[in-house]
Parts: structure tokens; sequence; C-alpha cells
């Protein structure tokens, strides 16, 4: 999927849900382990979970910019 969005120039968000179900230290290893293999910096990547609305702000500022929302 990655590979066919990129192969269009399209926008994607890298998102990484549930992330409640880890510890800090489990995330960050989770985010650096996934961001390697899709060879992304760690800041690209999202980390985010809707039960406790970590990373909820961020990816909302997010879609608005690849919306270019904030032209308006």
């Amino acid at each position: 999927m990655v590979k066919w969005l990129e192969g269009h120039e399209l926008p994607y968000l890298l998102i990484l849900t549930k992330s409640d179900k880890l510890s800090k230290t489990q995330q960050q290893k989770r985010l650096t382990a996934i961001c390697a293999l899709m060879n992304r910096e760690n800041s690209s990547a999202i980390l985010f979970s809707s039960k406790t609305k970590l990373g909820r702000d961020r990816v909302l500022q997010e879609i608005m910019n690849l919306l270019d929302w904030n032209n308006e």
C-alpha cells in the first residue's frame, strides 16, 4: 500500500494505533523498529490511542495540513 501511495505521489500518515497497550519503552522501541523498516525518521510516525487520546491533536493537525486547510 505504501509503495502504491508513494508511486502515485499521494500523501499519507503513518499512525501507530493501540499505543496504550504498550509501555512507554515498548512504544519507542516499536516506533523505532517500524520507522527503520520503512526508512523513515521517528518523527514522521505518530503514536496514537483513542483510549488515552495520545496523538489525537497531532493526527488532526496533520490531516488539516494534508488537506491544506491552514491556508484558508
